[in-house]
């Protein structure tokens, strides 16, 4: 076993069976009972954590059995509910799922079964998705259910066989997304645009992993390519006859914009380990600040507000090489800067 967070991402009750994989955004998202979490798959950094927001208000409720549709690129998962007040004479099973989304970003659940799919009776968190035949498969209390992706509306209800007598027929289940092939490539996000600096050559990585074939628009087949001209750039991933497509644009313009004068801003230390210092921050009236990975993807950013101090706060961001990007109105610097602990 490998830890790959530095430090904990939560600290709260786990809720079994909320966890999936984004594979083409390199996330791990998972829930709590009360939040949901997006953890930077290869770092281990918390991306974001977010509230779930309740949608009923007068009863238990709670988000369990997430899966992660990765052509819609949405997270669905099974609403429990129990109302409030019990009925002491009604059944045992009063609680009720129901088929949701729920945005990662921002713990918003959208409810898309207008009844009850099935009567929560927990046993087991199991549950995937069929994405190519549009189903949200889960098990309870002895049975599978699918549930249509498009209308929450309950499309089938099996007793599993159970020879062996054993406490739960099945446990641990997952659906082979490749049981049949999919017929379009699988869209993968690469992130939003990214700045290319003059003269620098920028590095676009699309993760793969043993065994997987890269074709670029530009008709490289290595799994990264050096871009020094702006465009739209895409790849696409080829394993066991399983395809992947994604692209990103490379703006310019950096060309036309002056660098803020080195002599009115100092910037120390480099390499450092939690905090950046700048000297001259008022002289040059210094708007914003960013840290970027070497990639371009934005790691962290302040406002004008955040830096009157002169004082950049690192200790969320793991060991590495980054860029600092600053701007003024008009103007704008970029450094190297190491953090090493």
């Amino acid at each position: 076993m490998q830890v790959i967070s530095q430090s904990p991402i939560s600290s709260v009750p786990f809720i079994s069976g909320n966890s999936d994989i984004d594979v083409a955004a390199r996330e791990y998202i998972y829930a709590t009972a009360g939040a949901i979490y997006r953890v930077d798959l290869d770092t281990g950094e918390l991306l974001s954590q977010a509230s779930i927001q309740a949608v009923y208000s007068n009863g238990s409720e709670f988000f369990v059995n997430l899966a992660y549709h990765w052509q819609d690129q949405v997270m669905y998962g099974l609403h429990f509910y129990t109302p409030q007040p019990v009925d002491p004479f009604g059944s045992p099973c009063q609680g009720e799922l129901r088929l949701a989304r729920i945005d990662p970003q921002n713990g918003e659940v959208t409810i898309i079964s207008q009844s009850p799919v099935s009567p929560d009776c927990f046993s087991i968190g199991d549950s995937d998705i069929d994405v190519q035949g549009g189903r949200f498969i889960y098990l309870r209390s002895g049975r599978a259910y699918a549930v249509d992706i498009a209308t929450g509306e309950a499309l089938s209800n099996t007793i599993l066989d159970n020879p062996d007598n054993a406490i739960a027929a099945m446990i641990n289940m997952t659906y082979d997304d490749f049981a049949q092939q999919p017929v379009q490539p699988i869209p993968m996000d690469m992130g939003t645009s990214v700045q290319l600096e003059v003269g620098v050559p920028l590095v676009l990585d699309a993760w793969n992993g043993d065994e997987v074939q890269s074709l670029w628009n530009t008709g490289e087949t290595t799994s990264s390519i050096e871009v020094e001209e702006p465009g739209t750039y895409s790849v696409i991933l080829e394993r066991a006859g399983v395809q992947m497509e994604g692209s990103i644009e490379v703006v310019g313009g950096a060309v036309s914009v002056p660098d803020i004068d080195e002599e009115q801003l100092r910037i120390y230390p480099n390499p450092t380990a939690d905090l950046l210092f700048m000297e001259g921050v008022s002289n040059i009236d210094l708007q914003t600040a960013r840290i970027l990975s070497t990639d371009g993807r934005v790691i962290k950013e302040w406002t004008r507000q955040d830096m009157m101090d002169g004082v950049l706060d690192l200790q969320e961001i793991a060991d590495g090489n980054y860029l600092l990007e600053l701007w003024n109105a008009e103007q704008r610097m970029v450094r190297s800067v190491l953090i090493a602990r």
